[in-house]
């Protein structure tokens, strides 16, 4: 078996190779658990880590305020891998998807 991971670690170089290196031991371990044989591991350099703008967020936050109102708030909210979590869908996807094109035009000027 063969394991090919691209993991987005954009760390201090000793900090990625902790990573990288704790990524194969579980790959190994969770062979080891399903009586599976131990697999080569290939980790190869994936994306580059996301840093938000401090100056782009308050302007898309500003956008969003004059579209959304007082909507336009963080919620508190369960995490996603929560039981309690289960968004009505088509609400969600409309403001979702309205939210989105709204932060990328504003990006765009």
């Amino acid at each position: 078996m063969h394991i090919h991971l691209r993991p987005a670690l954009m760390y201090v170089p000793e900090v990625r190779k902790i990573l990288v290196g704790g990524l194969g031991r579980t790959a190994r371990a969770v062979c080891a658990m399903a009586g599976a044989e131990p697999p080569a591991v290939t980790v190869t350099p994936g994306g580059n880590a996301v840093v938000n703008d401090e100056a782009l967020t308050a302007q898309t936050a500003a956008v969003f305020k004059a579209t959304f109102g007082d909507k336009a708030r963080p919620l508190a909210a369960p995490a996603n891998h929560s039981p309690f979590f289960a968004p009505t869908p088509e609400p969600s996807i409309r403001t979702g998807v309205r939210a989105m094109s709204l932060a990328v035009l504003n990006a765009l000027q």
